[in-house]
């Protein structure tokens, strides 16, 4: 058999709770330039309402918003933390035999 590897792309997902509340987390990454990680981060991180968590700082917000900001930063490091240090804990048993 004639085969090559083009290119290969990993994705985990994970549902963290913190505080009561539950996150959704993703990440994905590619060897490769694939659509999915056009416009965006490596990871992802959604609210239990399924809103992403919001990073993202302008410079017409209000100080309590910007406070808000600063908080999900901060939630976001942890959130990727934890994630990374249980990166590998699913390990699937793959089958020989499809």
């Amino acid at each position: 058999m004639n085969m090559k590897l083009v290119q290969s792309s990993l994705e985990r997902s994970f549902v963290v709770t913190h505080n009561g509340k539950e996150y959704f987390v993703k990440y994905l990454n590619s060897s490769d330039q694939i659509l999915n990680l056009a416009n965006r981060f490596h990871w992802e991180i959604f609210d239990e309402n399924h809103e992403e968590l919001n990073i993202f700082e302008f410079e017409n917000m209000t100080f309590k918003e910007k406070e808000q900001i600063q908080k999900n930063r901060e939630l976001r490091g942890h959130l990727i933390d934890f994630c990374i240090k249980h990166f590998n804990d699913y390990n699937p048993k793959f089958k020989d035999d499809f």
